[in-house]
Order: C-alpha cells, then sequence, then structure tokens
C-alpha cells in the first residue's frame, strides 16, 4: 500500500441540499386581489386569475375580517402579499 505524503481529511460536515421546491398553491378563483395586509380593506397591490401559481411564504395567517378569516402570505413575479384561504389550493 502507498501511503499519501498529505494527511487525508476523514471529518467532513454533510449539508442535505433542499429536497423541495419552495412549496405552492394554485388560484382556483377567476380573478383573485393580491393584497397588502390580511384583510379585504387593505389595497390590492395586484391581482391573479385562475391557475396561477403562488410562491407560498406564510399559512394561516388569521384576520379579524369577516369576508375573510384565514389568509396566505404568498409571492408571485416578485410581488409580495396576501391572499384568502379560500380562493387557493
Amino acid at each position: 500500500p502507498v501511503t499519501p505524503s498529505v494527511p487525508i481529511k476523514t471529518d467532513f460536515i454533510l449539508i442535505s441540499e433542499p429536497d423541495d421546491k419552495p412549496e405552492t398553491v394554485t388560484v382556483t378563483a377567476d380573478t383573485l386581489y393580491i393584497r397588502s395586509c390580511a384583510s379585504t380593506a387593505c389595497n390590492p397591490v395586484t391581482s391573479v386569475t385562475r391557475g396561477t401559481h403562488l410562491r407560498l411564504m406564510a399559512d394561516g395567517v388569521v384576520s379579524d375580517d369577516p369576508r375573510c378569516l384565514v389568509w396566505m402570505e404568498i409571492e408571485v413575479a416578485g410581488v409580495g402579499g396576501y391572499v384568502c384561504a379560500e380562493f387557493v389550493k
């Protein structure tokens, strides 16, 4: 056997690669407003149409808005905001 002239490093730290793409949700409404906060009283920042995939940032954002109690924080095409959870899957 050949003995190496330089010690061989044997203590490695394995870092796992992300195994999934960021979680996404799909718009089920014909038109869905992305709002600046988790309430229908907040201004829309943009709108999206049925079938659009949104990157999910946070799920289960609770609001006291009687029109929608549970919201999702999302991002699409570099725009962040909130959508009512009722209109995405």
